[in-house]
């Protein structure tokens, strides 16, 4: 097949102008409802919370694995990490812009799509083709979540090189520009490395006649041009091996994030035909669209009665029967293109190779839809020849019109993160995850009750759950339901015993419960665990305090060495020798804190007592003066410690600077009265 015919130049520009014009107008119509969403899911941690984003520079932007500190789930994509700094630069975290950057890489990538259809079936092909990818509710998840824009990066960077390689053949500067655009779709995200395969497929089964083996043949000439991208690759898995220290990924899945990749091989191969089945439904009928198809939303595919099993196997069937005709020259080559890319792009996704980090995903069809929107363009230039123009665009404003308007109803869901797993719930009903992220969406709006209830269902379709048993013992306890709270927790224990975070929280509820010794242990263990984390030594000396004296104060003394300007175990220490009559270890204790930690405001004032009662009044009045003028003066510690420092100086008979001292307390607190009338008899004496 040859490319499109052209007539002149003004006038192929005319046309390339009205129709980017009308996909752009399209894209802004259909997502325009979008862009006052808020961010959801994944877009917390990996574009709001990411310290490499809040705190880094650029080279640690390009240096940086996509999920902050996790090296180990294998994603690498530097430009969109990027594209997020650059976000973050311009408007912080605004999710209006992140949303309108996302909403125009789909318009840009609608556009070359539609330029890159035309120069195989001209105009009004590459019009549909690109309408139907603008509008098709598969893809909303790419455009409506931050973290889809890797997807919009990749399939706009696939897209432009490939335009840019045909262009190659006129221009040499368009061979630089699709290598670079190439190069930079592999560092927006892994999949765009499947390029040049696609470039294979459109000759073999575009530009080549005959037998395969002829075909074959004839390829073999144009593989030349393809050695550019060749060392792209190279160059960039070695880039991925610096930072992830993996060509593939470093671990397999968490069992609920993806069951195929904990399965037997034939277990994992048939499901992901089944899977397959899934997709297809979702191009060709894109109603039941949902953000989380984790466990266990798509069981094992282990019964030949399996509907989507039968599905997948007589699409995939049905597809590579077709590509084999075309290959041999019996049907429309065109066809044969369009589903070879489809399947290309559909293989790195589809859990068959290698096992990826979920079963199935809206938005991993971005690229995959490519070779969709190739069967639409050319599809369509078949409809032209057989029915009046008038029928066939009449179809096409249908089709895009029932698309676009489904489309619009999702933008709605991923408003937050309530109605995003509001929605899940509803298509995913057998998805632990999608009912864990629900409860704890509702938490997070103060409905406790109604996220145990999600809670609840997410246990039961996953009892190892151990994140959800967890959360639940966090509710529970904030609802005071000490006991169930307890039973969480060793819920979680029971699944992963080395929970940490569980551990703690045990030990803290059963302290709480008069069970100390209990609560020892498990705080022992969890810091055995977890010699660096604080809050575990704390609540460790916390439970040990009541309970075994000489333990508590080594554990604090140990901890004050570790962390010298650590406040919450130094005042419960000194606190200790206090009431031991170790008044000088207590001021010792508090005194190397303050040295230590310049903002430890509670330890300097509880030194400035201790010191004031020890008859060392020059020492506590210089306490107390650097809290007053210090940025604490305008809160409650640094007002206190002015009326204190006025107590101390009427003590020592300096009235002047006692009134002062007194006078300035009165004019700025506003707190507990009886101190203010404590005050002002103080002030009153004096006078």
């Amino acid at each position: 097949m040859s490319p499109a015919p052209s007539g002149g130049a003004s006038r192929l520009l005319a046309s390339s102008l009205f129709a980017s014009v009308v996909v752009v107008v399209v894209v802004a119509i259909v997502y325009g409802n979008s862009l006052p969403n808020g961010f959801t899911f994944d877009d917390h941690p990996v574009v709001v919370d990411n310290p490499v984003l809040v705190h880094g520079t650029i080279q640690d932007v390009l240096t940086s694995p996509f999920w902050p500190g996790q090296a180990d789930l294998g994603l690498y994509r530097p430009l969109t990490l990027l594209s997020y700094a650059i976000n973050r630069s311009i408007s912080g975290t605004d999710p209006y812009a992140y949303h309108l950057t996302n909403v125009v890489l789909h318009g840009v990538t609608c556009v070359m799509l539609v330029l890159l259809l035309s120069q195989w079936f001209g105009r009004s092909a590459g019009l549909v083709g690109g309408l139907v990818f603008a509008v098709h509710p598969a893809l909303s998840e790419a455009v409506n979540a931050i973290v889809g824009r890797a997807e919009l990066l990749a399939g706009g960077c696939v897209v432009a090189a490939w335009y840019a390689h045909h262009r190659s053949e006129e221009v040499v500067g368009w061979r630089i520009l699709a290598v670079v655009l190439y190069a930079l779709g592999c560092l927006a995200k892994e999949h765009a490395i499947l390029l040049p395969a696609m470039i294979v497929a459109e000759r073999m089964w575009l530009y080549s006649s005959g037998s395969i083996k002829e075909r074959v043949v004839n390829l073999k000439s144009s593989l030349t041009p393809l050695a550019p991208y060749a060392a792209v690759v190279v160059a960039v898995l070695m880039l991925r091996y610096s930072v992830i220290g993996s060509l593939g990924l470093p671990r397999l899945p968490d069992f609920v994030d993806n069951p195929l990749a904990h399965a037997d091989t034939l277990t994992r191969l048939w499901s992901s035909v089944a899977v397959f089945g899934r997709y297809a439904r979702l191009v060709l009928l894109p109603v039941d669209l949902s953000a989380d198809y984790t466990y266990n939303q798509i069981p094992a595919a282990i019964s030949l009665t399996d509907p989507f099993l039968l599905a997948g196997w007589f699409t995939m069937v049905a597809i590579l029967t077709v590509v084999y005709r075309s290959a041999q020259g019996e049907s429309g080559g065109v066809f044969g293109f369009g589903f070879v890319v489809f399947l290309v792009a559909w293989l790195p996704i589809s859990n068959l190779l290698v096992a990826i980090g979920t079963p199935m995903n809206d938005r991993l069809l971005y690229l995959p839809m490519i070779g969709f929107a190739i069967l639409v363009g050319a599809g369509y230039g078949r409809l032209e020849e057989a029915v009046p123009t008038s029928r066939s665009r009449l179809l096409v404003a249908l089709v895009c019109l029932v698309m676009g308007t489904r489309t619009v109803i999702r933008n709605a869901d991923w408003q937050d993160d309530f109605t995003l797993f509001e929605s899940a719930t509803q298509v995913s009903r057998d998805s632990a995850k999608a009912h864990f992220n629900f409860g704890n969406a509702l938490r997070d709006r103060g409905n406790l009750a109604g996220a145990l209830d999600a809670y609840g269902r997410a246990i039961a379709i996953y009892p190892g759950y151990a994140e959800v048993s967890y959360n639940q013992g966090i509710v529970l306890k904030e609802k005071g339901e000490t006991g169930r709270a307890i039973d969480a927790y060793r819920a979680v224990l029971k699944a992963e015993p080395d929970h940490v975070n569980a551990m703690t929280n045990l030990g803290i509820a059963l302290a709480r419960n008069g069970e100390n010794g209990k609560a020892i242990s498990y705080l022992e263990r969890a810091e055995t665990l977890a010699p660096d984390r604080q809050d575990v030594v704390y609540n460790l000396a916390i439970a040990l305090r009541d309970h075994d004296t000489e333990r508590f104060a080594e554990v604090s003394r140990r901890a004050l060495v570790q962390w010298p300007g650590f406040e919450d175990v130094a005042l419960i220490l000194a606190d200790f020798y206090r009431t031991q009559d170790r008044t000088a270890d207590a001021i010792k204790v508090l005194a190397r804190t303050v040295q230590a930690n310049s903002s430890a405001t509670r330890s300097a004032f509880n030194l400035a007592v201790l010191q004031e009662q020890a008859g060392r009044f020059v020492e506590s009045l210089d306490h107390y003066r650097l809290l007053w003028s210090s940025g604490e003066g305008v809160g409650q510690v640094g007002q206190i410690s002015r009326y204190q420092m006025g107590t101390v100086f009427a003590g020592l008979n300096q009235t002047d600077s006692a009134r002062v001292a007194l006078s300035e307390f009165l004019d700025v607190w506003a707190g507990d009265d009886r101190l203010t009338q404590r005050a002002q008899s103080a002030l009153d004496a004096l006078r």
